[in-house]
């Protein structure tokens, strides 16, 4: 994910509907959408993208234990850097992303590296998405994509549900501070929803549908240049931090 000259994410980045069971919608998410297609080709030439990447693997060492029989989905998985570096702790990683050219960088990468354990496909928006994700999984990762979800309650209650039981919920974000918002650019401002998530607002989201939750806040943090605003060209610390939910 990078918007923005620096920025891992990726974009799964639904926004919020009011059918159902469909937390993704429409314009919103097309903007998303198309903005991180236009952006897949180049995505992997930021460093950001990849110390981002690094940093939560770090982080999610750290606070979750990995096996290598777990079954995973990388959820926003963009052109797949986290879950390559996921690949040697777990069993098997599946990626899905919304923007069709993330998703074809990531192919490009399996196929290179000829890896039977990582998979990924692209989401169709304009379907229910739990079509899509007929797999019970046992790690769920979301890595700096749910700030680009305007539904993030309705989305992680469609995650959760497609969890076993014991299985982890993990989401890697920007943590609110009083410069998150400088992170992404103006011109990124359609694509998100929240300039990075309040610890507690978001621990109170997952407890709604996930028996233990632990929020790690300041779990890690990278540097980025401002694009534009009164502080264009100054380096800001943002803060991210890691959410852990596990399903009884």
């Amino acid at each position: 994910m990078s918007e923005h000259t620096g920025h891992h994410h990726s974009p799964t980045h639904m926004g919020h509907h009011h059918h159902g069971h469909h937390p993704q919608g429409c314009k919103g998410a097309n903007l998303v959408q198309h903005d991180f297609n236009d952006k897949a080709a180049k995505w992997d030439e930021n460093p950001l993208v990849h110390e981002l990447a690094n940093k939560a693997l770090e982080s999610i060492k750290t606070h979750v234990p990995l096996r290598d029989d777990m079954n995973v989905l990388d959820f926003g998985c963009g052109t797949g850097n986290l879950s390559f570096l996921l690949l040697p702790f777990v069993q098997h990683v599946h990626g899905v992303d919304s923007a069709e050219g993330m998703i074809e960088q990531f192919q490009k990468k399996i196929q290179q590296g000829a890896q039977t354990r990582l998979s990924c496909e692209a989401l169709n928006l304009s379907e229910p998405y739990p079509k899509q994700l007929s797999t019970q999984y046992d790690l769920i990762v979301s890595h700096v994509a749910f700030h680009h979800i305007e539904n993030v309650p309705g989305m992680i209650n469609l995650l959760a549900s497609h969890l076993k039981p014991g299985g982890y919920l993990v989401i890697s974000d920007l943590q609110k501070t009083p410069t998150a918002e400088e992170f992404h650019s103006k011109k990124q401002a359609d694509t998100v929803f929240h300039h990075g998530f309040d610890p507690e607002t978001l621990g109170a989201w997952m407890k709604a549908d996930l028996s233990t939750v632990e929020i790690h806040k300041d779990a890690y943090s990278v540097k980025k240049k401002v694009e534009d605003g009164q502080h264009a060209g100054m380096l800001n610390d943002v803060a991210c931090l890691l959410a852990v939910g596990r399903k009884e």
